[in-house]
Parts: C-alpha cells; sequence; structure tokens
C-alpha cells in the first residue's frame, strides 16, 4: 500500500470512529451564518458535497457547546426571606445572612413575596480538556473529485494539511430571575438568560503533507450573536424547617429556547431535581446535591458537521456543592461555594497522530470539574440587595474560563 493510501486510510479511521459512517448533508448547508459554521469562511466548507463529507471542526465545536450548558449561573431565590411576625403584628426577616449567590438555601422566599434579581457574568474561555484554544491542532483533508468505494477513498488529487487552529470564545450574560411565594413553604421562580456570544476563529498555520498547497490558507475571521438563551422554571419548597436548620427539595425544568448553533442554549430540555440542607446564623453552611438529566441536542454529535442536525443526548451529571455565608454584619454577608460535576459519558477532547501529525479527537468517558466562587453581598437600604462575585476553575477538565466576574442586584418586595 503506499503512502497515500496510508494516510488516506489512517484519516478514514478517525472519522468512521467519530461518525460512524457519512451523510451528504450538512449542518453548516443549511447554517453557514452560525457561529458554529464560522470556520467555513476562511477554510471553505470540506463537507458541503460528495468530495469531502468530513467537518474537521465538528468534535471541537460540539464539546465546547455541549459544556457550556454547566456555566454555573445565580440561585434564583438566594436573597432576603421575609416572614409574618404574627406576635410583632409585623413583616420580618427570617435569616441573618443575605444567602449565597449560586447555591440554594432552604429558606424560601415568603408567602406572596416577589424577588426580583438582575445579574451581570462575562466568561472568556481559555482550554478544553488541556487543549489550548488558541492552538487547536487539526488534520483537514480535500478531495477535487468525489469519493468512491461508499465515501472512503478518493479517486482524484486528495489534498491533506496539518494545521493550527484558534478559538476565542466569550460570553457575555444577563440573567434576569423572578421568585413568587405560592406560601410560606413553597415558591416557584422563572431564569431567563439573555446571552451575548463573540467568537472569533483562526487558521494560525498550515503544513500541507499531500496535495495542493494553495486549498488551505491562513486566515481569521470573527461574528457574534445575541438573543434569549434557554429558560428555566422551578419550584421548591421546605420539607422541614426549625428556628435555625432546614431542608428542602425542588426541581428545575430547563427550555430549549436558546439557539444551540449560536452558542446561545444547549438546544435539548433538561430536568433537575435537587436537595438542599441549610443552617442559618452568622455563620450558615449549606449543602446541595441535585441530578441533571438532558434530552438530544446537534452539539452532543460531534459528526454533526457532515451527518446533518441529527442530535445526540447532551451528557447528565451528579452535581453538588458545599459552601458558607458569613454575616459580617445585618448588612453584609461574604459567600462562598465549592461547585462540582460529574458528567457521565460526556464528550471530551484528545489528540492523536494518525500520520504523525497531531489532531484533536473526540472521545466520551466520565469526568469531574469544579468551580470556586466567593463574593460580598451588601444591604443598603430596605430589601435591596447588590452583590459581587467571581467564579474560577479548579481545575483542567473540561471547557476552562478564566476567572469570571459577576455583578447583580435583587430586590424582595
Amino acid at each position: 500500500m503506499n503512502a497515500k493510501r496510508l494516510i488516506h486510510v489512517g484519516l478514514f479511521l478517525i472519522c468512521a470512529a467519530i461518525g460512524g459512517g457519512y451523510a451528504q448533508t450538512s449542518v453548516c448547508a443549511s447554517h453557514s451564518g452560525s457561529l458554529y459554521c464560522l470556520p467555513t469562511r476562511v477554510v471553505g466548507n470540506p463537507s458541503g458535497s460528495s468530495s469531502n463529507p468530513f467537518t474537521p471542526w465538528s468534535p471541537v465545536y460540539s464539546a465546547v457547546g455541549s459544556q457550556l450548558t454547566l456555566l454555573p449561573l445565580p440561585s434564583p431565590a438566594s436573597g432576603i426571606s421575609l416572614v409574618f411576625d404574627t406576635s410583632l403584628g409585623v413583616v420580618t426577616r427570617k435569616t441573618q445572612s443575605l444567602g449565597p449567590l449560586f447555591a440554594e438555601r432552604a429558606e424560601t422566599v415568603g408567602r406572596h413575596k416577589l424577588f426580583l434579581e438582575f445579574d451581570y457574568q462575562r466568561f472568556e474561555f481559555s482550554s478544553i480538556d488541556n487543549t489550548n484554544l488558541k492552538h487547536i491542532p487539526i488534520v483537514f483533508e480535500a478531495c477535487d473529485q468525489p469519493l468512491t468505494q461508499n465515501g472512503t477513498f478518493c479517486p482524484g488529487n486528495l489534498t491533506i494539511a496539518a494545521t493550527d487552529n484558534r478559538l476565542d470564545l466569550k460570553i457575555n450574560q444577563v440573567t434576569a430571575s423572578a421568585t413568587f411565594g405560592l406560601t410560606k413553604n413553597f415558591d416557584i421562580s422563572i431564569l431567563v438568560p439573555i446571552i451575548n456570544t463573540t467568537e472569533g476563529y483562526g487558521l494560525n498555520s498550515v503544513n500541507t503533507i499531500q496535495g495542493n498547497s494553495g486549498v488551505f490558507k491562513p486566515g481569521s475571521v470573527s461574528s457574534g450573536a445575541s438573543g434569549i438563551g434557554d429558560l428555566s422554571f422551578r419550584g421548591k419548597g421546605t420539607l422541614y424547617q426549625t428556628e435555625h436548620f432546614g431542608i428542602a427539595a425542588g426541581t428545575d425544568v430547563r427550555f430549549p429556547t436558546g439557539d444551540e448553533l449560536n452558542f446561545l442554549g444547549s438546544g435539548a430540555w433538561g430536568v433537575r431535581p435537587f436537595l438542599v440542607a441549610s443552617y442559618q446564623w452568622r455563620i450558615s453552611p449549606h449543602a446541595n446535591v441535585a441530578y441533571q438529566w438532558n434530552g438530544n441536542s446537534v452539539l452532543g454529535n460531534p459528526n454533526a458537521g457532515s451527518s446533518g442536525q441529527r442530535g445526540e443526548q447532551l451528557p447528565a451529571s451528579l452535581q453538588y456543592s458545599l459552601g458558607v455565608d458569613l454575616a459580617a454584619s445585618k448588612k453584609v454577608t461574604i459567600a462562598a461555594d465549592f461547585l462540582s460535576f460529574r458528567l457521565f459519558n460526556a464528550l471530551r477532547l484528545s489528540q492523536v497522530n494518525p500520520i504523525g501529525y497531531p489532531s484533536v479527537f473526540p472521545t466520551r468517558n466520565d469526568f469531574t470539574t469544579s468551580d470556586g466562587t466567593i463574593g460580598v453581598k451588601v444591604n443598603p437600604v430596605a430589601n435591596l440587595i447588590l452583590n459581587a462575585n467571581v467564579d474560577f476553575k479548579l481545575d483542567h477538565n473540561g471547557l476552562r474560563h478564566k476567572p469570571a466576574p459577576l455583578v447583580g442586584v435583587s430586590y424582595t418586595f
């Protein structure tokens, strides 16, 4: 077997392992303007015809997009909890601290009370599974004639290039949430994220291994998208309550209202039952555990660019958090949380050398990733709360971002 055939066989084995077969319909053929398909503006659309139905960047973009669903969101009901004091005949605060920011506490907002919150977060991503997003190795191939033998071999001139690629991804997110107390022990919430995603793609360098050196050329492009993300609805009820200790349970339901191909949403339904235990005093510890189930999304398919919009299930995850709120005074609370996510059968990236040159390759396995958060909440007047926080990654598993700031304001009516 000659060198040309060996190279192409190596690439085909990778493609077959990723997608389990080729199809002629590409996501990027019908969504060329999306952020998912931004590289086509630099390198064309290799999957747009039968000459090469494999989109090399699909595993990278699917892995990134599917893990964006793990970004921590502010709790829609952690602020001032109110209760009617029958002995005094007035409404009073039933908590000493102003509560956590990302985690939950057992207390509800209070009967017929309304809690509104607006938060701004900014995320800038740096790596995924120890692959630097500024230097992503991908082997590209292109054939100038339709493939033969069930779409596996190029009968004409085959161009193969080892490339170094760059992905600049930033997300600005405003989250609006409202919580209403139906009873003193049960409240309902809605969470609405409004997202702006900016992406830059660059083909940093090209090393043509075989064929026409003019097929792939260095270049860069950038674009952005804005819109409503995935809406979430919640119900939470207190199961057990003493003067200082409480246990609560609830469920979040996520609706796929965000555009997943523009990294504004997950593209899948989600259900997340959770359990909360918390102790309320000047020093208030809390613990949460939850299980996230997700439906099918095109982002769950590492071969989405070459097999149409056939979705695969986003990974389920076991989530837990531990944290503490310190009431430095009645007006100031310092909050810190440890957030951990155990993902099952999740899409990840590793690097292989199929032809002596590195290229990213999708795998599936279980892994754990964790975040730490620390911040302050201030109650300057009445039931108004101002908060500031920073979220930072504690490991290099999955999609990693730089320290992400958050500022917000909330009010309980």
